[in-house]
């Protein structure tokens, strides 16, 4: 028996052979057009959220979306897109995933999932793309950054005292300098009662 939903839309040829008894055969064959005049079922995940990964970004299947649509002629095959213009993705073409940045962060971003019965190529499509043999739905998507911040320390300290008295009687006042080690190669000269860390060009000291 032929089925149309299996054999799918389009032109398929048909025989039937007749059987009256020994050498008594006859076959006639014909062509039988399948066209699917109705719409796929959509259903879709109307809320859902998405977390971005370390590159700031997500990239979302298509099918990610789905809840369970169906067509009575076959398969069905899935594409998305974004609803609002934005620095992120083209929203003027249906793609296989959906792309979510750092600007979404935070945002609830519409996007439509766009249900076929029919194939369709790998790719970007246009918006008008089998249009007749297509549905939709809309998904409200929640963007979350869920990555904790990373902390970098910096470079080690180190302190000198130093002591100088403005008499050779008076007490000593302590001075004490401090830079990072990591910042530039340090130098260390012996002056008259002190000494005081030389960078390369300029020096650095703080009296306490």
């Amino acid at each position: 028996m032929f089925d149309p939903a299996a054999a799918g839309a389009g032109q398929h040829t048909i025989t039937y052979t007749a059987t009256g008894g020994p050498n008594c055969e006859s076959t006639c064959t014909f062509q039988v057009v399948v066209s699917n005049d109705s719409p796929p079922v959509v259903i879709c995940d109307e809320f859902t959220t998405v977390a971005l990964g370390a590159d700031c970004m997500a990239l979302v299947d298509a099918e990610v979306f789905n809840n369970g649509s169906y067509s009575t002629c076959g398969d069905v095959f899935f594409k998305v897109r974004r609803m609002a213009p934005n620095a992120c993705q083209p929203e003027d073409r249906y793609h296989d995933q959906v792309k979510f940045c750092s600007t979404d962060i935070g945002q609830t971003i519409d996007i439509l999932m766009r249900v076929y019965d029919v194939p369709v190529p790998a790719g970007e499509v246009a918006l008008n793309f089998e249009q007749s043999n297509a549905s939709e739905c809309l998904v409200e998507v929640m963007v979350q950054d869920k990555l904790k911040p990373t902390c970098t320390a910096p470079g080690h300290a180190f302190a000198i005292l130093r002591t100088r008295s403005p008499s050779p009687t008076a007490a000593a006042s302590p001075i004490v300098s401090r830079m990072p080690l990591a910042s530039s190669a340090w130098t260390m000269s012996l002056r008259p009662r002190y000494c005081e860390k030389r960078m390369a060009g300029s020096s650095s000291s703080m009296t306490v």
